[in-house]
């Protein structure tokens, strides 16, 4: 994609990791850090603007000058209040549409991703949602300018799951392999992401 898209892209980072035990952000995949792996992805394409989402601690040590932090000074409020941050913002700047993606689902392809960036008619009125089998849909995800006041009231640990999951919406599917929506919880999830990236970098599975 040549162009530059009008379209705000967002990576949520703040998570406190609780079940990990650690920093799983920056654990590595293929010698490269959890959250690189997806910032990378989010290179290859043209976006009017990037943010990333962080807590107070990684904020501090983050540098990227494409891509404005938000600190988001309450982590514990779930992953709802960092997407209300970054729809805060959103509705601030001119553009069309919010592309949402976790700063650990490092495995996302570059073609599922164009996918999701080539599917809306009409970008203002856009949804569109990652689906792997029978779940639910989910990130990464693209929603237009029309539902960025709606998401700016996002609260808790479920996120925009509900606005996603709701036919009324009707929400465009984007099909994936459960590898590539795998997001890491735990070590072991860690573990069965670098299994799978063993011998094929995530950054490097489109044609």
């Amino acid at each position: 994609m040549s162009d530059v898209l009008p379209v705000l892209a967002v990576t949520l980072a703040a998570g406190k990791a609780s079940r990990f035990g650690a920093d799983k952000l920056a654990a590595c995949i293929n010698g490269t850090s959890v959250l690189e792996n997806g910032l990378r992805l989010l290179d290859r394409f043209r976006f009017h603007r990037r943010i990333i989402v962080l807590d107070p601690v990684r904020a501090a040590g983050f540098a990227r000058p494409d891509t404005q932090v938000i600190v988001n000074d309450a982590p514990d409020a779930g992953i709802g209040h960092s997407i209300a941050l970054a729809a805060t913002v959103a509705q601030k700047v001119q553009i069309e549409a919010m592309l949402v993606t976790l700063g650990d689902m490092p495995c996302v392809s570059f073609g599922t991703l164009a996918a999701i960036l080539s599917a809306p008619r009409s970008w203002h009125c856009a949804i569109v949602a990652t689906r792997s089998g029978d779940a639910p849909p989910g990130p990464p995800a693209l929603f237009g300018r029309d539902w960025f006041a709606l998401l700016a009231q996002c609260t808790g640990d479920t996120g925009a799951g509900a606005i996603l999951r709701n036919p009324v919406n009707q929400a465009i599917s984007i099909n994936a392999s459960p590898s590539e929506t795998a997001d890491i919880d735990t070590p072991a999830d860690l573990l069965a992401v670098r299994r799978h990236a063993h011998g094929q970098d995530p950054l490097r599975q489109d044609p």
